[in-house]
């Protein structure tokens, strides 16, 4: 659980200590969008993903204990986390996700949508959707089919990679 707060932890302070530079370099990203990216990328860590009907992240781990209360107590310690962010004003926003749900969701439901389906993602369309959120894509440059599906891959696998696999299938 020690490494599970750490990189949790160290998603904070990339947000925090990276900031300024992200939107110098990429001048179609402002502030509020820079926040959407951050939760983004704290909720995969929170609910993990499914790819290839394969599991990948922390919760399907967690899914295998009996003491729920610490997963209630790492959801406090997470939302304690935004009081040293200014920009959220020092509170979680609404659309930060839980442990304690993501737990039920990945033993009972892990297709239902809670936990993030990258096997969704079988249309350009929804690809180029996964990447405008993560503020991967210039709106205004244009990007061919294959420049999306290349860099829709390379997001993807390196997402993936930062979860701890989860050799178990979805069935």
């Amino acid at each position: 659980m020690i490494k599970f707060l750490n990189s949790i932890t160290a998603k904070f302070s990339q947000y925090k200590h990276t900031k300024a530079s992200k939107l110098k370099k990429f001048k179609y990203l402002d502030e509020n969008k820079l926040k959407e990216m951050f939760i983004l990328d704290i909720n995969e860590k929170i609910t993990g993903a499914i790819s290839e009907k394969k599991r990948y992240g922390w919760i399907f781990y967690f899914s295998s204990i009996n003491e729920l209360s610490v997963l209630y107590k790492l959801d406090k310690i997470i939302a304690g986390l935004f009081e040293r962010l200014d920009d959220f004003h020092g509170t979680p926003p609404s659309s930060l996700k839980k442990l304690s749900r993501a737990y039920f969701e990945a033993k009972y439901s892990p297709t239902s949508g809670y936990i993030y389906n990258y096997d969704n993602n079988d249309t350009l369309e929804s690809k180029r959707n996964f990447l405008s959120k993560r503020g991967k894509l210039d709106p205004n440059k244009g990007y061919s089919e294959e420049e999306i599906i290349e860099l829709y891959d390379k997001v993807k696998q390196r997402n993936l990679s930062e979860l701890q696999k989860d050799d178990a299938f979805v069935y």
